[in-house]
Formats: C-alpha cells, sequence, structure tokens
C-alpha cells in the first residue's frame, strides 16, 4: 500500500473542524461588541451634550405634574424616611443628556444566589459607575406556607425564628428586576452633577406640593386611585395616615404619592412601607422597641425646642418647651442628641427594653450586644 492510499484510509482529525465554526461565532460577536462600542463614541464626539440646554430641558420636564408625581420615591425607614429622584428621573435625565449608557451582565449565579453587575458609562467622559447587585434564590418568612421549599433557618434579632423559602421563577424575576432598577437609578445620577440634581429635585417638590395645595380633593381621589391600580384599598392608606384621608394634610399627600412611586416601580412592596410606618410585624404582632422609640421621639423633640429657644433669645429654652409642649415629637432629628442616638443605636442592635435598663451596650465595631460586666450573655 503506497503512501497516498494509506494517508487516504488514516481517519481525519475532527477537532480542529469542530471548533472551527464555534472559534468564528465567538469572534464575530467580539468584533460586533467591539464596533458598537466604537461607534458609540464616535457619535458621542460628534454631537456632545450641552449642559445648559441639558439643564433647561430636565427642569422644563421637572416641571411637569405629571412627570413630578413619578419623579421621587419615598420609603419609611426606622421612624424617618427616605426619600430621592426615582428611576424614573434617572431614565429620562438619561435620555435628555445623552451619550449615557447603562448595561446589565450576570456575572455569576448558582442555586443560592444571582449576582449582577449594573454599568452605567459617560460616553463623552468615559467616566463609570459600577453597582452589583445580589439577588437570593430564597425569601425569609415567618411561617411557611404549604408547598414552600424551606432551606433552611436562622434566629432573628427579637429571637423568633424565620425561615428561608426558595422562591418561584416569577419571585425572582421579580426581585431581580426590583434590584436591578434601584442599581440602575444609583448609577445614572452618580454621573450626573450634584448641583443639578438638587435642583430639580426642589422643582419636582415645589410642582407636587403646588398642585397639592391648590385643589386637594382632586389629589386625594388621585391617590386613592393610584393606590387601588396596584391593588391597595383606601382602608390600608387609612391604617398608613392613622386618620382618614379626609383630614390628610398636603405634606402627607405628598408622602403618599411617593409611597405609590416605591411601590409601583419595585423598590418596595406595601406591606414594607406598613410595616416601616406602623412598626407591625408579619405576625400581626406589635413594635417590640416601641416604648424605646416615644422615649427617643420625646428626647429629640425636646433637645430641637431647646435649640430653638436658645436661638430666638430664649434663655435655656424653658420658655420655648412651654409653648411647644403639647407638639407632637419629631423623630427626625433624634440624630442630634447623643443620648437619643445612643438608645436608638441599641434598638437597631436587637436589644429589648429590659436588656437596655440592664446596661447592656452595644460594640462600636461590630453592632453586636455587649451585656454588662458580671452578667450572663
Amino acid at each position: 500500500m503506497t503512501n497516498a492510499e494509506e494517508s487516504a484510509l488514516m481517519p481525519v482529525p475532527t477537532t480542529s473542524i469542530q471548533h472551527q465554526p464555534q472559534e468564528t461565532a465567538a469572534a464575530q460577536s467580539a468584533a460586533m461588541a467591539r464596533a458598537e462600542v466604537e461607534a458609540r463614541y464616535l457619535m458621542a464626539e460628534r454631537h456632545p451634550r450641552d449642559y445648559d440646554g441639558v439643564r433647561q430641558r430636565l427642569l422644563k420636564e421637572c416641571s411637569r405634574t405629571t412627570f413630578a408625581r413619578s419623579a421621587l420615591y419615598s420609603v419609611p425607614r426606622a421612624g424617618g424616611r427616605v426619600e430621592g429622584l426615582s428611576i424614573r428621573f434617572a431614565e429620562a435625565a438619561r435620555r435628555i443628556a445623552g451619550n449615557m449608557v447603562t448595561t446589565v451582565q450576570t456575572i455569576y449565579q448558582d442555586d443560592e444566589q444571582q449576582i449582577l453587575r449594573v454599568v452605567a458609562c459617560d460616553l463623552e467622559t468615559n467616566a463609570i459607575d459600577v453597582e452589583e447587585v445580589v439577588v437570593p434564590r430564597y425569601k425569609e418568612v415567618r411561617s411557611p406556607r404549604g408547598g414552600d421549599e424551606v432551606v433552611g433557618s436562622r434566629m432573628n434579632s427579637t429571637g423568633q425564628t424565620v425561615y428561608k423559602v426558595r422562591t418561584t421563577d416569577d419571585d425572582h424575576r421579580m426581585k431581580r428586576r426590583s434590584e436591578t432598577q434601584r442599581a440602575k437609578r444609583n448609577a445614572i445620577l452618580a454621573l450626573l452633577p450634584g448641583d443639578l440634581l438638587d435642583e430639580c429635585r426642589s422643582v419636582v417638590k415645589a410642582g407636587i406640593d403646588s398642585d397639592t395645595k391648590h385643589d386637594p380633593d382632586a389629589a386625594r381621589k388621585r391617590v386613592v386611585d393610584s393606590f387601588g391600580s396596584i391593588g391597595v384599598p383606601a382602608e390600608d392608606l387609612r391604617r398608613y395616615l392613622g386618620h382618614d384621608l379626609a383630614t390628610a394634610s398636603p405634606a402627607e399627600l405628598a408622602d403618599l404619592v411617593a409611597v405609590y412611586q416605591t411601590v409601583r416601580d419595585g423598590e418596595a412592596t406595601w406591606h414594607d412601607c406598613m410595616a416601616a410606618k406602623t412598626g407591625v410585624e408579619g405576625d400581626g404582632k406589635k413594635d417590640p422597641h416601641k416604648g424605646l422609640k416615644d422615649k427617643i421621639a420625646k428626647k429629640a423633640a425636646a433637645a430641637a425646642r431647646k435649640r430653638a429657644g436658645k436661638a430666638s433669645g430664649k434663655g435655656n429654652g424653658k420658655a420655648a418647651a412651654d409653648s411647644d409642649a403639647g407638639e407632637r415629637p419629631n423623630p427626625d432629628v433624634s440624630h442630634t442628641d447623643e443620648e437619643a442616638a445612643a438608645l436608638k443605636a441599641k434598638i437597631e442592635a436587637g436589644l429589648t427594653e429590659e436588656q437596655i435598663a440592664l446596661g447592656w451596650e452595644v460594640d462600636p465595631n461590630s453592632g453586636d450586644p455587649i451585656p454588662p460586666a458580671g452578667s450572663e450573655a
């Protein structure tokens, strides 16, 4: 048999043939991605943004009442509120500013969690902001339902057992969307001038307040209808406020508008907002720290009245405190009183009123509770 015949009978190596299409497809994908990025930067270079024009158009957008109602979010947190510009505002700002792009990539996932990387890039300055999002594939509940797959449990700060339950695909998608939207908002806003954001926020709040004060009845009806569209009845709004909707102040209506925007955008659930506002846990039990929170609020209000008295030249502020004795305590200024701040730190660490009375402290580094000397942990 000749060499030519032997060569014809030898098997042809298939490795290179099989890998060649895959390598070609990967190279083509990489080339297309690179060309897309280069095209974006080229267009940004040819059409740079004019920040005076951006400011003018963005403020005009914020002055529209319908847009203003969706431009803020508000979530109750620890006796106060967390407020800010919403994802709807961030999307409008990205569109008006131009030359800005956001991407979402999955960088890791397993049976326990999915990790996403959200990147916002300013194509003109090449400035980027990266937010990483961890989306667990389980949720924590007090009482598992029939059919729930329990994957673990733990003891919370109040000594109650909470269970880790595997989420469904729909629950996971909703949680992923919520976390991604929040990360996008933060990344986009981080690339915009801070003074412009402050100015936009002032215009939005002024527009909401003006609209609410001009026709409070119409504003109240819009709030009720908006919450009804997401399945929240008017009775729940009354419970949230603590009184009838008919007596809601313009500030309370404006707060409800921001809460609705927060729930609609998936940044929080109505249950979360109710629990944070009323201090009622998911099982219907009252907040175990309500007594201490009331003490903190009273101390903070007294300190605020004392400072107001000094600022107005009324000596030690006693007259101001007497005149304001019937006012409702304002928990938002609790951080200005050292003793109130210390009590608040103990509450957040999970200490009960009895433990605080016995002299328990909080480790300033780790935040863990520390029993008094000579006592059992």
